[in-house]
């Protein structure tokens, strides 16, 4: 037998639930087991490292659920730092210009 940890979280809360399981046990098995919902999953960690539902989990791992990204990270990174010029550079809309068409490109 296996002891495990599966989690949950959402901002603001998260949902905890420990769970003995036969050797051998996959995420696919922690994750039934656990009647955590599935929806709006993005994919599956342990310790922080992705997985599969087909992975074999072993005695002490903590299962977690993850949320699916809101923007890639490219993505993120064009936006934060249009904000940060913006912020920057208020009132000078020829700068900005410069770093978006760079940045958007």
């Amino acid at each position: 037998m296996i002891r495990i940890e599966v989690i949950r979280a959402w901002p603001r809360r998260h949902a905890s639930v420990a769970l003995e399981l036969a050797d051998g046990a996959t995420v696919a098995d922690a994750l039934q087991a656990s009647g955590l919902p599935e929806e709006g999953i993005g994919g599956h960690a342990v310790f922080g490292e992705r997985v599969g539902r087909e992975t074999t989990l072993h005695d002490g791992d903590r299962l977690e659920l993850l949320q699916p990204l809101q923007a890639d990270a490219p993505d993120q990174y064009a936006l934060e730092v249009l904000n940060e010029a913006h912020l920057f550079d208020e009132g000078r809309g020829r700068r900005l210009d410069r770093v978006r068409a760079r940045v958007t490109a």
